[in-house]
């Protein structure tokens, strides 16, 4: 009896981009083969994924008082033009909606809980200029989470700190030095962010860690 072998899913665009900026991190454990590699690339695509459906996403993000009224502004007026339309139905109409609905199933029943929908979209709305919360970076938990992927996979390829290091160079035009940020870790968090499009700081985001 022959069985169905599944054929793996090829890598996506992004986690051979990430692939590649893994493969250039210098000074990799003797015995990290391309395999551990992919097997990195592949977790990191995965954190991707799953922070921007967590993050990213319109559901997931917080917006600030003026998106929100809007929002329920809109929903309020579709709210009543469907609720107008609705009680306008001729008996045609409402009969074909009965017949669509299937055996058992109320279509009265089913004007009650609308109508009570459109009530509580129409009261959230009402009280909408309760609302003042400001509107949350919706990058912020995106960047974490990526960050710290990225620190895990830097120290199992590696097998050093994933850090920013500080070194003192001069400051032109200025008596004292400055402190500026530099290392491995940060050139390969500067490569993925540039891959993954991440509009963020590397010195700053491998300091937070």
């Amino acid at each position: 009896m022959n069985q169905h072998v599944r054929t793996p899913k090829p890598p996506s665009e992004i986690e051979m981009k990430i692939f590649a900026v893994l493969k250039e991190i210098p000074n990799q454990k003797p015995d990290i083969t391309e395999e551990h590699l992919r097997a990195w690339a592949n977790g990191l695509n995965g954190v991707v994924v799953m922070a921007t459906m967590n993050h990213c996403l319109p559901v997931s993000r917080k917006a600030g008082a003026r998106t929100a009224k809007a929002e329920l502004k809109k929903l309020a007026e579709h709210a009543e033009k469907i609720a107008a339309t609705m009680n306008g139905l001729h008996f045609e109409a409402t009969a074909a909606i009965r017949s669509a609905l299937g055996e058992g199933r109320s279509w009265r029943r089913y004007i009650e809980v609308m109508n009570a929908v459109f009530a509580a979209l129409h009261n959230a709305n009402a009280d909408a200029h309760l609302i003042t919360g400001r509107a949350a970076k919706r990058s912020d938990k995106f960047v974490e989470e990526v960050t710290k992927a990225a620190a895990s996979a830097f120290t199992g390829l590696t097998g050093r700190k994933a850090a920013a290091l500080t070194r003192q160079v001069p400051n032109e035009g200025q008596k004292a030095s400055k402190a500026e940020d530099y290392g491995p870790f940060l050139d390969f968090l500067a490569d993925l962010y540039r891959v993954l499009n991440i509009k963020a700081s590397p010195a700053y985001q491998a300091r937070k860690l």
